[in-house]
């Protein structure tokens, strides 16, 4: 048997989960990160103010590290899907929104 350990956090808006464990033979380490929002992600993301988490993500590496890992992963979706995109307009909603280094953060 494995031994498991869990995290909550409860924010107004959304719950973060973290599930640390390992396989039953004990060949992998795991690490889950379970988010849930409400009423769904969509307005939880809305409802969490991006300025005060990026003032806190300065100070925090706990938060940077998650902003960091969303935008990379961001970048090689938009990457993977470009190609596709051309050859079929209908799948652009899929590609999130483009970075624009003119935005204000």
């Amino acid at each position: 048997m494995t031994e498991t350990t869990r995290a909550l956090a409860q924010l107004p808006s959304l719950d973060v989960e973290l599930v640390h464990d390992r396989t039953d033979d004990g060949s992998a380490e795991r690490l889950a990160i379970r988010l849930t929002g409400r009423p769904d992600l969509k307005t939880a993301a809305r409802m969490i103010e991006p300025a005060l988490l990026q003032g806190l993500a300065g100070s925090s590496p706990w938060l940077a590290a998650p902003q960091t890992y969303w935008a990379m992963q961001q970048a090689l979706w938009r990457q993977a899907m470009e190609p596709w995109v051309r050859l079929n307009p209908f799948l652009a909603p899929l590609l999130p929104p483009p970075d624009r280094p003119d935005d204000p953060k």
